[in-house]
């Protein structure tokens, strides 16, 4: 009677792994942050380098944090799971595993605690983070298009209007009007310094922007390239300038700029 127990609780456990193996499979990329929490400094140990690696031998697409992320992975950041770091480690022994998240937070899988004795640091976590990655070993990640996933809405930025030809005027000194644009943007800021709006992440590198009252004025969604986010949802992008956050947006073919007071 105790065997059966016994052999039904770990047929119990060994369907659970499976299933959350499985799960694994709706999601298209992992990012590896190029240093976890209980870390000193960026790559300690090699632990990140090792993790990217032993993630990319069962099939997954794995991209550090620093790394552009692909076209389908900007417009639907739920594509992307993160990779967090748990350390236990004692004194005499080091003790490691590894959580993926979805965009919303939540945790979809935790590998084995892995461990080792190793007096030696990077010996040590070397092991730990092999044996953590072992509950991995007969799991070939195989990503599955969702249904949902056709409908999601893409961000889709409108050029504005090309000027063919321009009357003859007088020169402008291009000096002049880049001040005239920047004093704008520095008036524009001045003026919204009361209006901040609180940046709050969500996925791997996209923010909500909410104002006083908690609600999101703006979802804005990381373009690839530092400090340029396009506006979800709007024909708009925000950027900096001058060290300044500013919006653009097309307005029936007419760009408008104004500041934008963002507390990141």
């Amino acid at each position: 009677m105790k065997l059966h127990k016994i052999l039904t609780i770990f047929t119990l456990l060994c369907c659970t792994t499976l299933l959350a193996q499985d799960q694994l499979n709706n999601y298209k990329y992992i990012v590896v942050p190029n240093q976890f929490k209980f870390q000193k400094e960026a790559g300690q140990y090699r632990v990140n380098g090792l993790t990217k690696f032993l993630l990319e031998k069962q099939n997954f697409n794995v991209l550090l944090e620093d790394e552009v992320l692909p076209m389908d992975a900007i417009k639907n950041n739920c594509l992307v799971l993160k990779t967090t770091a748990i350390d236990d480690s004692s004194m005499f022994k080091t003790k490691i595993k590894f959580q993926f998240k979805d965009c919303q937070g939540k945790v979809v899988y935790t590998t084995e605690e892995g461990e080792s004795r190793e007096k030696k640091y990077i010996v040590a976590y070397n092991e730990a983070v092999r044996q953590a990655f072992g509950s991995l070993s007969n799991f070939t990640h195989n990503y599955e298009v969702k249904e949902t996933e056709n409908e999601v809405e893409e961000v889709i930025v409108t050029p504005l209007p090309k000027v063919t030809e321009a009357p003859l005027v007088e020169e402008v000194d291009e000096e002049e009007i880049d001040e005239e644009i920047e004093i704008r943007v520095k008036e524009g800021y001045k003026n919204s310094s009361n209006n901040a709006l609180t940046a709050e992440a969500f996925g791997v590198i996209n923010y909500k922007l909410k104002n006083s009252q908690g609600q999101t004025v703006y979802t804005i969604l990381y373009s690839g390239k530092e400090d340029f986010y396009i506006v979800k949802g709007k024909d708009a992008v925000i950027y900096k300038m001058n060290g300044s956050w500013v919006i653009a947006t097309n307005d029936n073919g007419t760009l408008q700029i104004k500041s934008i007071d963002i507390k990141f």
